[in-house]
């Protein structure tokens, strides 16, 4: 390049430092990068993605999810299954489990062909932010820098090829925010660009819910632009094209869940969890113990359905923010720091324990890198009126996000392309002032990089690099292929990690159970009853150990504390049920069947699809002489059962006796026996009918 050339380069790039012109001028140049630049940047950007996967394919917790890759699979499968049914509530938006159910449908569920088109998304991703960089920056050297910062950001690397929404989601936006930027040939192109990007805003919303804000926020930003040609229709087309996509999925999910919910539900709940007085800002209800108290709190004070419970979370919320602004402030100040922190805060898995696992994740960039850079970008940027409203809304959406909600390494993922294209520009300003010798220049550029990467490291988050919950994980997906010797393997890995890990313990507890090994499963539980005590799981499983070894008033106990930290849940209902139906029956034994009735009835209510506590509570009812109870309980029952089942058709013969009928209770036992002739009840009640007084023998 000639003396020339490089002279008048250096001078456009310089220029934002220079005194900023009146007005931005009326179209901003636009640098071309060479299409063998770009595919560079795509194809490095795929083979690190798929030597990632690759190398992660040798863990069992990346083959075999838990939490949210497991709840996306899931559904994604029955979705592949052609099963269009939703959750009744759904945890996170549909377009995930949408588009990786087409894929494992096409590709006959393989999961290396899913994560090979996931490589191939994000290669297109740091496509889109080179495209996006160059024309900002008016610098092709800009967008190469953006794409191959991108291409080698770790954090995303290991997102994009787990079974994870934030992949998909990050090419929607970029996507949509680089088609509005495009100059536009005529008015109604550009009309056709604002409907384009509102469908993928409008996709990107329905695959995480926080892309919502931007619906109205970009079509505020086109009503605004007074260069776009016909901007108020372009704006209406935006919006409507992002509608288009978004209120049959809100329809949908207010059919599914009987509730209206922006998308996904635990809105309300998260808001409150990185808010409430006292919050660090960070997801820090996690299984063992705090997330069952919290998410838990609603329904214990009598809030029922998801909608009133999300309300409920959000109007504590605003309560407590009224008594106590300071400390809710606080938090948010909190959230602020960690936004900027090189931490990867665990929000469903930790990123470093994949990391540990992948050689190549080990070496590549992450925020302490890409913030200093993308810093001197934006100053570039605003100083050279070069910051189109469009990306500084991105911005400061996915920015306000987290800092209104949890800071979490997802939640904070969609602000990293944006920030590398701000780091092209960044890279390239320091790159023109070194060859230009600008020593002034590059003294204050040293400065804004020092107090950028100063910035991202003022907090350490030590439970995300605690790996003992994810050890505690593989452990429970080994478990779940019936890998029993791999799983008794990842929890003395977990119990080595963190001998207090209430999770591990909970896992080491139910491995003891299936090697057959009660004793040592009953005091694995209890170490984790012990060490968090609101750790549901825990009581539950306790509780069930001690039902087992006949300790009924200690499984009770246990199994009351499991339902009131997550009322309703259906296995501890079962279980307390036939702790309830078991002193019942003692109850009974001991002639007091008026307290036996009572239990029965409590367990009949808490398992109303277990036919033995309505047999039960029949039973119970006829002894203590409660016909109508007793009739009730039988036909609960007979609908389970049938009429004709043993049990059920000895407890009707019962009652026929109580009500003075013994010629139809004799001939229902006959019938029984008949079917059944070893049934020694029937035999012994038709006896007894025989015997009694004016009774004819049977």
């Amino acid at each position: 390049m000639g003396k020339k050339r490089r002279a008048a380069r250096s001078r456009r790039v310089e220029a934002p430092l220079a005194a900023a012109p009146a007005a931005p001028p009326a179209a901003a140049p636009a640098a071309r990068l060479p299409r063998s630049w770009l595919a560079a940047v795509a194809g490095l950007a795929f083979l690190v993605r798929a030597a990632a996967a690759v190398q992660l394919g040798r863990t069992a917790l990346f083959r075999f999810p838990q939490l949210d890759s497991l709840e996306f699979l899931l559904w994604a499968q029955s979705i592949a299954r052609g099963e269009a049914r939703w959750p009744a509530v759904p945890t996170h938006g549909p377009g995930y489990p949408y588009f990786l159910g087409a894929l494992l449908a096409l590709f006959d569920g393989s999961f290396a062909a899913v994560r090979l088109v996931q490589a191939a998304l994000g290669a297109a991703l740091c496509v889109f932010a080179a495209l996006l960089a160059a024309r900002l920056f008016d610098d092709r050297r800009a967008g190469l820098a953006a794409g191959l910062l991108l291409a080698l950001y770790g954090p995303l690397v290991f997102v994009e090829v787990s079974l994870l929404a934030e992949g998909l989601l990050m090419v929607l936006l970029i996507a949509a925010v680089w088609g509005l930027l495009r100059p536009s040939a005529t008015p109604a192109v550009s009309v056709a660009a604002a409907a384009a990007a509102g469908l993928l805003v409008g996709l990107a919303a329905v695959t995480r819910a926080t892309a919502l804000a931007l619906v109205p926020a970009l079509a505020l930003v086109l009503l605004l632009d007074r260069r776009r040609p016909r901007r108020a229709l372009a704006a209406g087309a935006f919006a409507a094209a992002a509608l288009a996509v978004v209120l049959p999925v809100l329809v949908a999910v207010r059919q599914a869940s009987g509730s209206w919910l922006p998308i996904q539900g635990y809105g309300g709940l998260n808001l409150y969890m990185g808010n409430r007085p006292g919050a660090p800002g960070v997801p820090t209800a996690r299984r063992g113990g705090a997330w069952d108290l919290l998410s838990g709190e609603a329904a214990r004070r009598g809030v029922a359905g998801t909608a009133a419970q999300e309300r409920w979370y959000t109007r504590r919320l605003l309560a407590e923010a009224r008594e106590r602004p300071g400390a809710v402030l606080a938090a948010v100040g909190r959230k602020a720091v960690w936004l900027l922190q090189d931490e990867e805060i665990r929000e469903s898995h930790s990123f470093y324990f994949f990391r540990e696992r992948s050689a190549l994740l080990r070496f590549l960039p992450g925020f302490a890198l890409l913030f200093p850079l993308a810093l001197c970008g934006l100053v570039a940027a605003i100083r050279g009126r070069r910051l189109p409203p469009a990306l500084a809304v991105y911005l400061l959406v996915f920015a306000a996000s987290c800092v209104a909600i949890v800071v979490s390494s997802r939640y904070r993922l969609p602000l990293v392309p944006a920030l590398a294209v701000l780091a092209g520009g960044g890279i390239a300003w320091i790159i023109d002032a070194a060859r230009a010798r600008r020593w002034k220049t590059l003294g204050g550029l040293a400065a804004l990089l020092a107090a950028g990467f100063a910035a991202t490291q003022l907090r350490d988050h030590a439970p995300s690099r605690n790996l003992a919950e994810e050890w505690a994980a593989t452990a429970m997906s080994l478990e779940a292929r019936d890998d029993l010797a791999g799983a008794r393997a990842a929890v003395d890995s977990a119990l080595a990690a963190d001998p207090d890990s209430a999770l591990a313990w909970a896992v080491a507890g139910r491995l003891a159970e299936r090697e057959g090994d009660a004793a040592r499963a009953e005091r694995a539980f209890a170490a984790s009853a012990r060490l968090a005590p609101d750790f549901q799981r825990a009581r539950l499983n306790l509780g069930a150990a001690l039902r087992r070894r006949g300790d009924l008033a200690g499984a009770e106990r246990e199994l009351r504390r499991a339902l009131w930290l997550v009322p309703g849940h259906p296995a501890a209902q079962r279980e307390l049920a036939a702790v309830l139906v078991e002193r019942a029956r003692r109850a009974g034994a001991v002639r007091d069947p008026a307290r036996g009735q009572t239990l029965a009835a409590e367990a009949a209510r808490l398992a109303p699809g277990e036919a033995e506590a309505w047999l039960t509570l029949a039973l119970l009812a006829l002894d203590a002489g409660d016909r109508a109870a007793a009739r009730a309980a039988l036909e609960r029952a007979s609908g389970m059962l049938g009429p004709e089942a043993p049990p059920v058709a000895l407890g009707w013969a019962l009652l026929e006796r109580l009500e003075g009928r013994p010629e139809a209770a004799a001939e229902r036992l006959r019938r029984l026996l008949l079917r059944h002739p070893g049934y020694q009840p029937a035999a012994q009640l038709l006896r007894a009918l025989a015997g009694e007084p004016g009774r004819r023998p049977g």
